[in-house]
């Protein structure tokens, strides 16, 4: 009976405890997908699970235990390489990226989570440019849309908007014939507290193409968040 007790509380144990991370029709997932959590300074963790029929990131924290993304069977190969990878620790935030697909011709999105309960603060677009300001605050620069470049403290988790002229992303994609918003500028730099994003755009009466660029005071984001 001693035994006996012993091996079901063992099995309780295992059943409960253990992580699910193996597929024995599988096993090479082993190598693609790891399940070490990654722990947050406020003790937060994240991590991967997986079995033979999907695989799933857990978000747990205190009280808190969710899953924040998953993948069905036949795309279970894909994982870290679809979907959410490379999650980054802030002050009160994650930051991760987000794969559409895989390979050409679609830039991750970037998806801002809160630290505590993994709630999304923002969606924030493509990655332009990562930066600190004064060499201490943290923030992301993103193009949100073919009209919107957002600007993230990634301290506050404040998000401020840039409004660019609408048609203008659009014409230097075709008329530079780019296939990705990768692509659209040229260069991106940060002098101070200006950032210049320089793009080639074609001169219509000298039928030329011209170096211009778009120029933005961070103090106007703080000025002006969402």
């Amino acid at each position: 009976m001693k035994k006996s007790s012993i091996f079901i509380l063992f099995f309780l144990y295992q059943y409960f405890f253990t992580q699910p991370c193996s597929c024995i029709e599988n096993p090479q997932l082993k190598e693609l997908i790891s399940c070490e959590p990654q722990i947050f300074k406020n003790s937060a963790k994240i991590y991967w699970q997986y079995n033979c029929d999907s695989s799933w990131l857990i978000f747990q924290n205190n009280n808190t235990k969710k899953k924040i993304f998953s993948l069905d069977k036949d795309l279970i190969d894909l994982t870290t390489r679809l979907g959410y990878s490379n999650i980054k620790e802030y002050k009160s935030s994650f930051l991760a990226e987000f794969r559409v697909i895989t390979g050409c011709c679609e830039p991750p999105e970037y998806i801002l989570h809160n630290k505590n309960n993994a709630e999304v603060i923002g969606k924030l677009g493509s990655l332009l440019y990562q930066g600190k300001i004064k060499n201490k605050i943290p923030f992301i620069l993103t193009l949100k849309s073919y009209t919107s470049i957002l600007f993230t403290d990634l301290n506050t988790n404040k998000i401020s908007a840039y409004y660019i002229k609408q048609g203008l992303i659009e014409n230097i994609m075709v008329q530079n014939n780019f296939l990705t918003i990768d692509d659209i500028f040229e260069e991106i730099q940060m002098i101070d507290n200006t950032i210049r994003l320089r793009y080639k755009i074609l001169n219509n009466k000298t039928g030329r193409f011209e170096n211009k660029s778009i120029k933005i005071n961070i103090q106007n984001f703080y000025n002006h968040p969402i």
